[in-house]
């Protein structure tokens, strides 16, 4: 008896685009951090520049919208770094 020898797999199409979008938004939301941890670290140097404060600035706010449904501790901290006013939540009284 001769065993049969599987074909390739196949892979469907929305998996694939799926999988390359998640992949592409974790590439994206680690070249943030690393941008956020480069304006970190070169503050005290460029301080007085304004373009290092807007993109300091649009780099923070990126963070906040990637994590604002998931992780609360690190939108509240990204919010910080730029001085941005977190939401109240409204008492259920």
């Amino acid at each position: 008896m001769r065993a049969e020898t599987p074909g390739p797999r196949t892979i469907p199409s929305w998996f694939v685009e799926n999988d390359l979008i998640g992949v592409q938004i974790v590439n994206h939301i680690v070249y943030l951090a690393l941008a956020a941890s480069l304006l970190e670290s070169s503050g005290s140097r460029f301080e007085h520049r304004t373009s290092v404060a807007n993109a300091k600035r649009l780099v923070y706010l990126k963070l906040m919208e990637n994590y604002q449904n998931t992780d609360p501790f690190k939108f509240i901290i990204y919010s910080g770094k730029i001085g941005e006013q977190t939401p109240q939540l409204a008492s259920g009284k």
